[in-house]
């Protein structure tokens, strides 16, 4: 089966016809394109690398009447024989561009998922690179299950798709990036926010949320103990335990301090207060139950043990860009900020890992240790301090 002729080539209307905003709908329509054309593509995936800490790139997968598949790959698969013996591989690594027609035998032995392709009845295989501006190559691969495979007016067509792919492939990756990297280093809502244009000195909204600080005890014996590299890496091995717990249960971490760390979990994400402390609870608590775990470990190692407070507040507070003109933060500030990083500092004193406000007791159904009252410092009113229960 082969292309017809057409006043208006695929490249022009990839350029000109498809939306690029969304990834999965631009892999499908081009798809659906090229069968209405009559090319017989059967899957069709691009690949894409990532600048992401944990995460190598991403896959779309279109199948025929199955739609597109989105898939993660974990920065892990970079050392993976599957992937080192893969036809895409070559393909980053060399760019070159591959043919293999199954359904004459070729290729199937030579790369892995040829064989198992073959094996679904696939009859015909390419792959080719698509350069981005910066020179880093990404991947893009046809197969086609009908007999005969593609014609060579159907190579020639996914051919000439090479370049315009590439061109909207990498508006979609550099917006994917911009979203990772700003997640990363910012977090998801302060990212989300300053992609929609809150990134001017000032900008802010007043929100309602459960305010989260938590700080690592001893960091000083520590850093003399180890030192430098060391040091950033115990850091890090601490927020781990720590801080990911927090993100999982739903918080935003907007700060890492030295040895400490500041997250919101804010009332309208829960859809209310008592489901936000609720998650914040589970966060901390899961917090603490691994650092112990990591702990006994450490122990048994004869390292020093990691210490911590908690201390969850509520309040109003004002989250948006400090800073200046062209160097910016995007943060929480307000009194309810400050008492909870107060609060977390009481804990040392009284030897408690988690401490919590009169307005965080009063929103969580839950047995609490009444602490009494304390002043906090540069805060006027004393606050009422609870703990949770001991096992």
């Amino acid at each position: 089966m082969g292309a017809p002729e057409s006043d208006k080539s695929p490249a022009r209307w990839i350029s000109e016809d498809l939306d690029v905003s969304d990834a999965d709908a631009f892999v499908e329509a081009v798809a659906e394109r090229l069968l209405a054309d009559g090319v017989p593509v059967g899957r069709f995936a691009i690949l894409l690398r990532s600048q992401h800490p944990t995460l190598m790139g991403r896959t779309f997968l279109w199948r025929k009447g199955e739609g597109v598949t989105l898939t993660t790959v974990p920065e892990q698969t970079r050392a993976e024989e599957r992937f080192l013996s893969s036809a895409v591989y070559t393909v980053f690594e060399r760019g070159e561009t591959i043919r293999r027609r199954l359904c004459d035998g070729e290729g199937i032995e030579e790369f892995g998922l040829l064989k198992e392709l073959a094996e679904e009845g696939a009859t015909d295989y390419l792959t080719y690179p698509i350069p981005f501006i910066g020179g880093e190559r990404q991947a893009v691969t046809w197969t086609c299950f009908e007999p005969g495979g593609f014609s060579e007016a159907d190579i020639a067509v996914l051919l000439s798709l090479q370049a315009p792919i590439a061109r909207m492939a990498e508006i979609c990756t550099l917006r994917h990036t911009m979203e990772s990297l700003l997640n990363t280093y910012v977090g998801p809502g302060a990212g989300a926010r300053i992609l929609a244009g809150r990134h001017h000195l000032g900008d802010s909204d007043t929100i309602e949320a459960v305010v989260c600080f938590c700080d690592l005890r001893g960091s000083v014996r520590l850093a003399e103990q180890y030192g430098g590299e060391r040091f950033l890496q115990e850091l890090n091995a601490f927020y781990s335990l720590t801080a990911q717990p927090v993100q999982a249960a739903g918080g935003e971490i907007l700060r890492f301090i030295g040895d400490a760390f500041l997250a919101i979990f804010p009332f309208n994400a829960f859809g209310g207060p008592a489901k936000a402390c609720e998650a914040a609870m589970s966060g901390a608590t899961l917090a603490l139950a691994r650092m112990e775990e990591a702990n006994a470990a450490r122990r048994a190692r004869g390292e020093p043990v990691f210490r911590c407070g908690f201390g969850l507040h509520v309040g109003s507070v004002l989250y948006g860009n400090i800073g200046t003109p062209d160097r910016l933060e995007f943060t929480v500030i307000g009194s309810a900020a400050n008492e909870t990083a107060r609060i977390e500092g009481l804990s040392r004193d009284l030897d408690e890992p988690i401490l919590v406000s009169d307005r965080f007791a009063g929103l969580l159904d839950r047995d609490w240790r009444d602490l009494g009252e304390h002043a906090l410092k540069n805060v006027t009113r004393p606050v009422q301090i609870y703990a949770p229960k001991r096992d």
